[in-house]
């Protein structure tokens, strides 16, 4: 009997564990990772078009002339070139420049200065400073810009002599053979660079052997070269050609010839900078006859070609072009003028 109560006891025991143990438990799912992000490289920035400085001694037709070629090339490149003058004051361009460097605005400057010595510093700082300075027009080295797209003014001089012999050439019968053929030359001696141009016409005339130079005097404006010429043609009404290094000199020459009722036929002027006045002038027929000009269309790519490299840092003053020039006389001037336009 006690066995039997005892097995029982045992079977009971067992069956209490196995209900007990036997319960599967229904596992319940890990909650689903949250995906860790890695954050991407913001793309870099696109630089925009450059912005360009175009800083002058003034305001006059020759730069705005520049812009009205530059400007839309630029536009199509997505650039933006903005002009500004110093109006004739050297320190007014020196403060100017250090204001446009230190506002970051700009990419780099085409610079024409009023006095080159006086911007030596400045022009430093700015080429340090990430404004590289392309100085226009002015011979490499004369502390200007940190690079120097030249125009050649003993060539042009040059040009403007043979301009003269030419004419003179094709019009034998306004000068008598034997006697001497009398010029009077405008200049700037406070600027070697404009003495360059008078000097290398005045070269080419001496060399000829039949000219003399009754007068070579500054002048600068039109008016101061009127007053000059009316002096000059009063003294010696046989004067019968003139040369200027820029059509504003010529221009007055050519308004004292008006003014006395002189024939036109027999006076010549000779020049450069391609003015609207000049050209007018050449166009109608008037004393001038010719002007050495700097077709600006043919600087675009040049242009766009300094500025990329000298914003890359990639420029070398050796890989510059010079600025191309061309003789405009009557013969073409209906290749690069109407009045029209």
């Amino acid at each position: 009997m006690k066995k039997f109560f005892a097995l029982a006891l045992t079977l009971v025991m067992v069956l209490s564990l196995t209900a007990c143990g036997g319960k599967e438990e229904t596992p319940t799912e890990a909650p689903a990772e949250t995906p860790v992000e890695t954050p991407t490289e913001a793309p870099a920035e696109t630089k925009e078009g450059l912005n360009i400085l175009y800083l002058v001694n003034s305001m006059g037709e020759y730069f705005t002339n520049h812009m009205e070629i530059w400007e839309p090339y630029c536009n199509d490149l997505g650039w933006t070139i903005e002009l500004m003058s110093a109006e004739g004051d050297a320190q007014k361009q020196v403060s100017m420049l250090e204001t446009a460097l230190s506002s970051g605005k700009y990419d780099a400057a085409l610079l024409y200065p009023c006095i080159p010595e006086s911007l030596i510093d400045v022009v430093e700082r700015c080429g340090e400073g990430g404004m590289p300075i392309i100085a226009y027009g002015q011979s490499p080295g004369n502390g200007s810009g940190n690079f120097y797209y030249a125009i050649d003014n003993a060539q042009i001089g040059q040009y403007i002599g043979e301009m003269v012999v030419e004419w003179v050439d094709a019009n034998p019968d306004l000068f008598p053979a034997g006697e001497k053929i009398k010029y009077m030359a405008y200049d700037l001696s406070s600027s070697p660079e404009q003495t360059k141009r008078t000097g290398g016409a005045c070269a080419v005339l001496d060399a000829d052997g039949r000219f003399e130079c009754v007068a070579r005097q500054d002048a600068l404006l039109v008016e101061e070269a009127y007053s000059l010429a009316e002096t000059v043609l009063t003294a010696n009404p046989d004067t019968y050609i003139c040369v200027g290094f820029s059509d504003d000199q010529c221009l007055g020459f050519v308004e004292v010839v008006k003014s006395k009722g002189l024939d036109p036929a027999h006076y010549g002027a000779f020049a450069t900078d391609g003015t609207t006045g000049a050209f007018t002038s050449i166009a109608n027929g008037d004393a001038f006859r010719g002007t050495v000009f700097y077709p600006f269309v043919l600087q675009n790519e040049d242009l766009q070609f300094i500025f990329e490299e000298a914003v890359a840092g990639t420029l070398k003053q050796e890989d510059v072009p010079t600025v191309q020039i061309t003789k405009v006389t009557a013969e073409n001037i209906d290749e690069w003028f109407t009045p029209a336009k």
